[in-house]
């Protein structure tokens, strides 16, 4: 790609994706490379608590509700759609808003925002302000379950919108998209923590479709792996059927996309506090999986495991001043998930040498 030109990178995971701070960092170098394109998607309201977003603000009230597979108190409906997760709420008393950064590099102006909204019978009308300007309604309801996709553009610059339930009924958002021009680096973090990449076969897969339709990625990524290799019950035989279902339902929005596989990151285990450690030992032959996936689908395997130096490398990562690893052994520090994104960018150019095109 050279500047000027559209490109978006979809990166759909756990919480290694969720965090932001990977895709942030990816999202970072991008733009000041090959031009801000805008933040690309997030939820206007946090999921859950130390859930965030890099380079924008967001703020909202307590009453949403949020739905995602395999929550607890989740409806188990199918009806999250493309990003596996929907807040709701019908009270006109409950908000949320994003707002463009002051002092960052990047996210300092929107010129439009894409919002994904569940319709439905009984959908309540949605309120979109922007800034001070008087508020836009728009409806929600549809006869049978679908994917909304509306747009509401403003000069390029800085704005906050706020979004508000009028309260005739329930409202149901699977996220929204903040854009500007048509040209540079969208980067999407789609992601939800401690998800699996099953999740996306108990959503309904015409909602999955519309959802990745409208975002028109050209790289596609999932990022899963890591709860895989957790779940000691998942059989690697039926993971390998579910992983080759999960690929194929989301290249149905984007068939012309290129598509990586992001292996799980390594793990360690603390056996004894400050002198005895351990690794997962099922980490290697979820990679594996993935791995012949891959390379069966027509797509590219990034092995995370091995980007860090291997199995135990988790621990030495922990290790370092600073420590580049969390301390449950699981997740990264800042610092870690920056090196990692410019070791992932890396393998993108020298895939990209090898074949003599473009790394997206």
């Amino acid at each position: 790609m050279a500047a000027g030109q559209p490109v978006r990178l979809s990166f759909f995971g756990a919480s290694h994706v969720g965090g932001d701070y990977f895709t942030g960092h990816l999202r970072r170098l991008y733009q000041a490379e090959l031009g801000d394109r805008g933040h690309g998607f997030l939820w206007p309201a946090a999921l859950y608590a130390h859930h965030r977003a890099s380079d924008v603000n967001l703020c909202r009230t307590e009453g949403w509700r949020a739905d995602w597979e395999g929550k607890g108190d989740s409806r188990a409906d199918g009806l999250n759609g493309f990003s596996g997760a929907t807040l709701s709420s019908g009270d006109p008393h409950d908000f949320g808003w994003l707002e463009t950064t002051r002092d960052n590099a990047q996210g300092r102006s929107i010129a439009r925002l894409d919002i994904f909204a569940l319709g439905q019978p009984g959908g309540g009308s949605l309120m979109v302000q922007v800034d001070e300007a008087a508020p836009r309604v728009l409806s929600t309801a549809a006869e049978t379950p679908t994917m909304l996709h509306y747009r509401v553009k403003v000069p390029d610059g800085p704005h906050r919108f706020q979004l508000q339930p009028l309260g005739d009924g329930e409202v149901r958002l699977m996220g929204v998209s903040a854009e500007r021009g048509d040209a540079g680096v969208l980067v999407d973090s789609i992601g939800i923590r401690g998800r699996m990449a099953r999740t996306w076969l108990s959503r309904d897969a015409d909602l999955v479709v519309q959802g990745v339709q409208a975002l028109a990625p050209d790289l596609l990524v999932l990022a899963y792996g890591t709860n895989e290799a957790a779940d000691t019950s998942y059989s690697m035989a039926r993971y390998r059927q579910d992983l080759v279902e999960v690929i194929r339902l989301a290249r149905r929005g984007a068939p012309g996309a290129a598509c990586v596989l992001m292996g799980p990151s390594d793990r360690g285990i603390e056996r004894q506090k400050g002198q005895r450690w351990a690794i997962w030992a099922r980490t290697a032959p979820v990679a594996q999986v993935q791995r012949e996936v891959a390379l069966a689908e027509g797509c590219s395997f990034w092995d995370w495991q091995q980007a860090t130096g291997g199995p135990g490398s988790m621990i030495s990562w922990r290790m370092v001043t600073p420590p580049l690893a969390a301390w449950d052994l699981i997740h990264f520090s800042q610092a870690g998930y920056e090196h990692l994104a410019e070791s992932f960018d890396q393998a993108l150019r020298d895939a990209a040498a090898r074949s003599g095109g473009a790394r997206f």
